[in-house]
């Protein structure tokens, strides 16, 4: 059996890009390569978090995306300094955010842009943001480059400040970018057992 499996991974390895999401969905990470979903963050520093959207074949590139955060910090809390490679903004990041890129942006791992938060006040442990639907039209959807809208995966994607594991799921993303590439080695797979 672990034959078998072995030969099947090294199958996915080979194979160019495969990944384990069907859906896109659009998380936050601690770094444009989408390493983890958690930073520390103390009083009177800057963290930058960065939104990435995984376009899963044959979804090409996004031209827009439509989406909001809950629970960000007010103004009392923290100055957030949004960065997202694109004039085309409407609405606010914690009401309802639309953005438009052209040209589109590629896939499979789309940078959407960075928001910078710098601490005027303690977060805390386990201060949790998440991507969820717009809250002015109900959408959490990216645009394809056919300019076809398609939903985003519903499961809950988040980030965590000052993360102790005490939350649901603890610290961990609540999906991965599971991407082989022709780069893997058989060491990273048989890392696997």
């Amino acid at each position: 059996m672990k034959t078998l499996l072995a030969a099947a991974l090294l199958l996915v390895a080979l194979s160019g890009v495969a990944v384990a999401q069907s859906e896109p969905f659009i998380g936050i990470y601690d770094a444009p390569e989408y390493v983890r979903c958690h930073a520390d963050i103390a009083l009177y520093t800057s963290v930058t978090v960065y939104f990435l959207a995984y376009l899963p074949p044959p979804i090409q590139a996004m031209t827009a995306a439509e989406f909001r955060v809950s629970n960000l910090p007010d103004a009392t809390m923290a100055v957030m300094t949004p960065f997202w490679g694109t004039d085309l903004v409407i609405g606010d990041l914690g009401y309802g955010l639309a953005l438009a890129w052209s040209p589109p942006l590629p896939g499979p791992v789309a940078q959407m842009g960075s928001v910078s938060f710098f601490s005027i006040q303690d977060f805390g442990d386990d201060y949790r943001i998440v991507v969820e639907p717009s809250l002015g039209s109900g959408n959490l959807i990216i645009v394809d480059e056919n300019f076809d809208e398609i939903h985003c995966d519903l499961v809950p994607m988040w980030f965590t400040f000052n993360c102790t594991g005490s939350l649901p799921y603890g610290c961990d993303c609540p999906l991965h970018f599971t991407v082989a590439t022709e780069e893997s080695s058989w060491g990273q797979i048989k890392a696997l057992y």
